[in-house]
């Protein structure tokens, strides 16, 4: 059994790469934990599984990841945040599918 599962994506948009992304999803002390680094920032968030799939921030910024797998050939991994004076919502999704790439 790993210890540990080891996520890459890269981000694209209309304007070309947004951003590369490395997310570390393994079990700490308390339960599952996701560690992220984004190359358009300086420091490793590490998100703390809040309920099946949902995984909350540690800190002062209201974001979370959620992970799903909708089909056994599938799996889905979702930005949430607020802007400041705003709810909460989806940002961003990666849907990825066995034989993607």
């Amino acid at each position: 059994m790993p210890s540990a599962v080891l996520l890459h994506y890269e981000a694209h948009g209309a304007s070309g790469l947004q951003h590369v992304e490395y997310a570390l999803l393994g079990r700490g002390a308390t339960g599952l934990e996701l560690h992220t680094v984004i190359d358009t920032r300086s420091e490793v968030m590490t998100f703390s599984e809040v309920e099946p799939g949902v995984f909350g921030l540690r800190g002062p910024r209201d974001m979370r990841i959620v992970l799903g797998t909708p089909a056994t050939d599938t799996v889905s991994y979702a930005w949430w945040w607020a802007a400041p004076g705003e709810p909460v919502i989806e940002r961003s999704r990666l849907v990825a599918r066995r034989g993607d790439g």
